[in-house]
């Protein structure tokens, strides 16, 4: 099966020319802490072999996204598990943050334009498989250029409306289109 963070049941939708926000509330995010717990580097994101989506997101802190229903079964595969790390004798957390999070992606050539009116940052600049942690809209986020070229943005559920108002207001001179979850 493809992986759901990065395609539909139709293949990726990078959006092309066509600007799409696409709500993906419901695909599986794990926060992992721990000194021992080493996935990717700080502000890198890449694909495990599971095919979830494990972005690094502070020294020691990494989300990682999967498709829906998965964050059990990431919580169990995990390496090291949680508690204390053999290895290294420091203490991994793993928490299921699926709830807490909402999760989006802006898609297409305008992304960048639109990200660029409601972040400091330019974002224009990340590669695929690099992610910040910015404000956007005045929201703490976490952008993640996926490897499609399209933006993943995780931030807190509290904010889920606000922020997506916000990115369909700044896109709508682009003619954005919001779709539902692939």
């Amino acid at each position: 099966m493809a992986d759901s963070t990065r395609r539909s049941r139709r293949g990726p939708d990078t959006g092309g020319d066509r600007l799409t926000l696409t709500d993906c509330g419901s695909f599986a995010k794990v926060l992992v802490k721990g000194e021992g717990a080493a996935a990717v580097g700080f502000g890198a994101a890449r694909r495990d072999g599971q095919g979830r989506l494990v972005v690094g997101r502070g020294p020691a802190e990494w989300l990682v996204l999967g498709r829906p229903e998965t964050a059990t079964a990431t919580i169990s595969d995990w390496d090291p598990p949680a508690g204390v790390d053999e290895t290294t004798g420091r203490f991994v957390s793993l928490v299921d943050f699926t709830s807490a999070r909402a999760l989006v992606r802006l898609a297409g050539t305008a992304a960048p334009a639109v990200l660029a009116k409601l972040c400091a940052v330019d974002l224009a600049r990340l590669q695929p498989g690099q992610a910040v942690r910015t404000a956007l809209a005045r929201i703490a986020a976490d952008v993640i250029r996926d490897d499609d070229g399209s933006y993943l943005v995780a931030y807190e559920r509290s904010y889920a409306d606000y922020l997506v108002d916000v990115l369909a207001d700044a896109g709508a001179e682009f003619g954005l289109q919001r779709r539902e979850e692939p």
